[in-house]
């Protein structure tokens, strides 16, 4: 009897901590999310609020690598504002590093075609771009397994960045 109770109390020991930790981990997640969410959104008001909370999300996502990607993400447009084209690249380059997740290297592969666009780099602009349109197309393809509407409506977006004006000369 004694043992069983020895037992049943190893036990509960042992889950409460794996308990605690996976809600360590779902307040970390929380957390980043909401600080990348931040980091978006105010982006164009207040830039340094942004790069702020860009910072932070990355420093929170360290289990996460799509959290982690969208916060480098969030950190290379701060960079990328602030004419800092070098440290813009090195985010958005380390954004192919970290993670699989096609629609942060989707946006890291537009935030290149910006840089090389501004840095009159033609040659890797279009490599950028032919690598976005066929990120585009496999996140087209597999859209019917999307099951965020917030995600669903992004892909659209992204086509009038990338896709080329046509201009009609009739």
């Amino acid at each position: 009897m004694r043992l069983l109770l020895i037992c049943a109390s190893i036990l509960t020991v042992t889950g409460s901590f794996f308990s605690c930790e996976n809600e360590k981990d779902a307040s970390l997640y929380l957390r980043a999310d909401s600080l990348n969410q931040v980091a978006y959104k105010v982006r164009y008001k207040d830039l340094k609020a942004s790069c702020k909370a860009a910072h932070e999300a990355y420093r929170f996502s360290l289990n996460n690598s799509s959290l982690r990607a969208e916060a480098l993400n969030n950190i290379g447009f701060c960079a990328f504002i602030h004419m800092d084209f070098e440290t813009a690249e090195k985010f958005f380059q380390q954004v192919y590093e970290t993670t699989t997740n096609e629609l942060e290297r989707l946006i890291a592969d537009i935030g290149m075609m910006k840089i090389c666009q501004r840095t009159a780099m033609n040659k890797e602009f279009y490599d950028y771009r032919n690598s976005a349109l066929r990120r585009m197309k496999r996140i087209n393809d597999d859209r019917s397994a999307i099951t965020d509407p917030t995600i669903a409506f992004t892909v659209p977006a992204f086509s009038s960045i990338v896709t080329p004006c046509r201009i009609s000369l009739s």
